[in-house]
C-alpha cells in the first residue's frame, strides 16, 4: 500500500521590529525576546519570523515600518522609541507618532507604537532616574510586544480584555 505524505504548510507570522539608536536601552532586543518566548506560550513559535531594523531616531520609525510591510511582507510591526527629557523631545515624539498613525492607515496594517518618555522617570530633584526609566521601558515593551503577537496570531485574547482598563 502506498504511503501518502500529508504536507501541511503553516502560515508564517512575520513581525517587523523597528527600534532606534537613540533609546537608552535595547528595546528591539527586548521585543524580539518577548515575541519569541510568548510565541511558544501561544504555540506559534515555528510560524514566527521576526524582521528587525534599527533606525537613527524615532522620526524614522514610520518609513522603516512601511518598508517592512512592502519589502519584507510583514503582517504587523512594533515601533519602539524613547524620547529625551526636554519639551522639544516630546514634541518630536508626537510628530513621530503622527507618522506612525499615517503609515498604519496608508498600509492598512497595525503598527503598535511603543514610546517611552524620559520625563516619566524624572524624580523630585529634576533628574532622570535611570533604574526607573529602565523599569518603565521593560514593562511597556514586554506588554506591547505581547499585544502585537496577539493582534496577528490570537486576536480573541484581546477581545477577552476589552473594557478592563489594561
Amino acid at each position: 500500500m502506498p504511503v501518502i505524505k500529508l504536507v501541511v504548510e503553516m502560515k508564517k507570522i512575520r513581525i517587523g521590529v523597528v527600534d532606534t539608536m537613540f533609546a537608552r536601552g535595547d528595546m528591539g532586543g527586548l521585543a524580539e525576546n518577548t515575541l519569541q518566548s510568548y510565541s511558544k506560550e501561544l504555540g506559534v513559535a515555528k510560524q514566527l519570523e521576526i524582521v528587525r531594523v534599527t533606525v537613527p531616531g524615532f522620526k524614522d520609525l514610520a518609513a522603516a515600518c512601511v518598508k517592512l510591510f512592502r519589502e519584507k511582507k510583514c503582517g504587523i510591526c512594533i515601533a519602539l522609541g524613547m524620547a529625551g527629557g526636554e519639551e522639544i523631545d516630546e514634541q518630536c515624539a508626537l510628530v513621530a507618532d503622527i507618522g506612525l498613525q499615517y503609515a498604519q492607515v496608508q498600509e492598512g496594517k497595525h503598527i503598535v507604537g511603543v514610546m517611552v518618555y524620559s520625563n516619566e522617570a524624572r524624580g523630585k530633584d529634576g533628574k532622570i532616574d535611570d533604574a526607573k526609566l529602565a523599569s518603565i521601558m521593560r514593562h511597556r515593551v514586554i506588554e506591547h510586544a505581547k499585544n502585537t503577537l496577539d493582534l496577528i496570531a490570537a486576536p480573541q485574547k484581546l477581545n477577552k480584555r476589552a473594557g478592563t482598563g489594561q
